[in-house]
């Protein structure tokens, strides 16, 4: 199965919710857009067994750089016109033979020079139009992803901490003699030990240590579940309230694995897009 009807039936298959689907990296898009590229190469004359030749000779560069705007413009610059008669000498080239820096031109004529052998004419400057604009919407798309990001991680801290008001509201002993034994700190106590101990989505450990993949989170997530479930602590609160954090801690620990698996799966298309480039 290629990668971008796998992408989007992943999309699909993970309940993702609709506003992250709609920030999603557009995998099809993008690949159209490259697929204009090498058109467009092509059209001008430089078919990838030539680019491949002239690059391998250190007779083409391909820049990309960012602009006042901080755009990402692509440049591509190739040196045609190139009469070797020492093709062994083509990496000794000086760099001060470049297309230069901040020219508009599409060419920089050079005068003819003698170094060992080869003459140099000039460096020509490709228009890669598909190329800005493939760079031009992925670069947005980042962005907008980055964005996502930070107000699902403000959304997710203010979570956490209405959460754990309410959680340390069930934990606290209580006051007075009826009420002496009616407290879930135990119980909760025992929880986040088991958590602690399963390291879900950050490990440790000297060997695995640092953020963990989607996929070794859930089975940590799994196991902490398995674990409670083993010891019935839920059954065991005996405040009304605690089963209800509970269950709002296990969502919030679900909602965290399904961002990770997002994250990972449009970082997946990115570098994808970015090799096949």
């Amino acid at each position: 199965m290629k990668f971008g009807h796998a992408f989007q039936e992943a999309l699909a298959a993970e309940s993702y919710p609709q506003h992250w689907v709609e920030k999603a990296i557009p995998y099809r898009q993008l690949k159209k857009l490259l697929g204009k590229v090498r058109e467009e190469l092509i059209k001008k004359g430089y078919d990838p067994d030539t680019l491949h030749q002239l690059l391998a000779d250190h007779n083409a560069e391909y820049r990309l750089e960012t602009d006042v705007s901080h755009l990402l413009r692509p440049k591509l610059i190739v040196r045609p016109n190139l009469s070797l008669k020492n093709t062994a000498e083509v990496g000794s080239l000086s760099e001060t033979h470049l297309w230069a820096e901040g020219t508009d031109a599409t060419s920089l004529s050079q005068p003819a020079q003698d170094h060992g052998g080869y003459e140099t004419d000039k460096w020509v400057k490709i228009p890669l139009n598909s190329d800005s604009r493939f760079f031009g919407l992925l670069q947005t798309d980042v962005t907008q992803l980055d964005a996502l990001q930070d107000e699902e991680r403000q959304s997710m801290n203010d979570k956490i901490k209405i959460l754990g008001t309410e959680i340390a509201g069930v934990a606290k002993p209580r006051k007075g003699i009826l009420n002496l034994s009616k407290s879930d700190l135990y119980r909760w106590r025992e929880i986040f030990e088991l958590y602690l101990a399963a390291q879900v989505f950050f490990s440790t450990y000297e060997v695995t240590g640092g953020l963990r993949k989607s996929e070794k989170a859930q089975k940590q997530l799994v196991w902490f579940q398995d674990e409670v479930n083993k010891r019935q602590l839920p059954q065991k609160f005996k405040i009304e309230s605690s089963a209800t954090a509970y269950a709002q801690f296990l969502a919030l620990n679900a909602t965290l694995l399904q961002n990770l698996q997002f994250q990972e799966l449009n970082q997946t298309a990115v570098t994808k897009i970015i090799k096949s480039e």
